[in-house]
């Protein structure tokens, strides 16, 4: 704007003109495997694609005791059972490092939530989450 023009905008400044278009076409990814990784992302809802035994890498953070171990484990198992009255989100990690270990080995950190409140974060595939 110029001083003095009374706050009118000409129409190539105007918010609502756009000099490139809104959408460009993407390359079709093939496979369920691109699917999944395009479709899953930070702060997503998710469940298990089908129940299965809890992994013995999979590992609950520390949350200094807000919740006991005992129904931390309660929580873990029924998520991996496929739980429906539970909620999972995916987790956005901040430490790049950490990160980039879990996206190696095919893992992400999620939040599931019971409907009592309880909450804990634990590590599980990617491959297995799907949205909810």
């Amino acid at each position: 704007m110029i001083p003095g023009d009374c706050g009118r905008r000409k129409a190539s400044e105007s918010a609502f003109v756009r000099s490139r278009p809104i959408a460009q076409s993407q390359p079709a990814r093939k496979g369920k495997e691109a699917d999944m990784k395009q479709a899953i992302s930070a702060g997503m809802k998710v469940r298990l694609i089908a129940p299965m035994a809890v992994p013995v890498w999979c590992e609950f953070d520390d949350d200094r005791g807000r919740v006991s171990n005992h129904v931390k484990q309660i929580i873990r198992d029924r998520f991996f059972k496929a739980d429906p009255k539970l909620t999972a989100e995916i987790l956005h990690i901040s430490k790049e490092g950490e990160r980039e270990k879990l996206r190696k080995a095919g893992r992400t950190k999620v939040r599931v939530r019971m409907p009592s409140g309880d909450t804990i974060v634990i590590t599980a595939e990617v491959d297995k989450l799907t949205r909810a």
